[in-house]
């Protein structure tokens, strides 16, 4: 919740909307903590109108980047309850997430915190766009091949085509690990 409060915006895909019904809210215990843009990836315009997103606009603005197809009506009824809808170009069927960052970078939004999924932060991580990540670790193993990995995009199953992370830095926070680090040396 700390990030989310340092940060402009908090990011999710429309997957992680639809199977977690997220606020997305920094919640710090106090009232004058400052809320982040919250901002959703949702091609099609899937959000759903019942959904925390949309009733809790008046603790936190919420942004919905979806593609140029996405469904008009959709769009009026969004807008109509106070979601701020940004169409950007496509790219491979998804959002056009480079268009989408410029526009976030456009309206004022210098920093993003990524909370997932899977395949929102792969293909971010595939386009070079991540500066840098915190990835947080509970000490508790889990197994299926089925599972939803933590990153997905590009298959890499060789160390040598592995995506480098540059001057890492290790905390714990209770039993939990915080591992942070840059994707692009030239940063900093």
């Amino acid at each position: 919740h700390q990030l989310r409060h340092q940060l402009d915006a908090v990011l999710v895909g429309i997957g992680t909307v639809l199977a977690d019904d997220p606020l997305l809210t920094a919640r710090l215990g106090s009232a004058k903590c400052r809320q982040p843009v919250r901002v959703i990836a949702d091609t099609r315009l899937r959000l759903p109108e019942t959904s925390q997103l949309v009733h809790s606009l008046a603790t936190a603005p919420l942004w919905v980047v979806c593609s140029n197809a996405a469904d008009a009506a959709r769009e009026a009824r969004l807008r109509e309850a106070g979601v701020t809808v940004i169409r950007v170009a496509e790219r491979n069927g998804r959002v056009d997430l480079e268009a989408a960052l410029t526009e976030l970078g456009r309206r004022g939004i210098a920093g993003v915190l990524v909370e997932g999924g899977s395949s929102l932060l792969g293909s971010l991580l595939d386009a070079a766009l991540v500066d840098f990540g915190h990835f947080f670790f509970a000490p508790k193993l889990l197994g299926d091949a089925q599972g939803v990995p933590m990153v997905s995009g590009r298959s890499v199953d060789r160390m040598a085509d592995a995506l480098p992370v540059y001057d890492l830095a290790v905390r714990r926070f209770g039993g939990d690990v915080l591992v942070s680090g840059r994707f692009r040396p030239e940063l900093y």
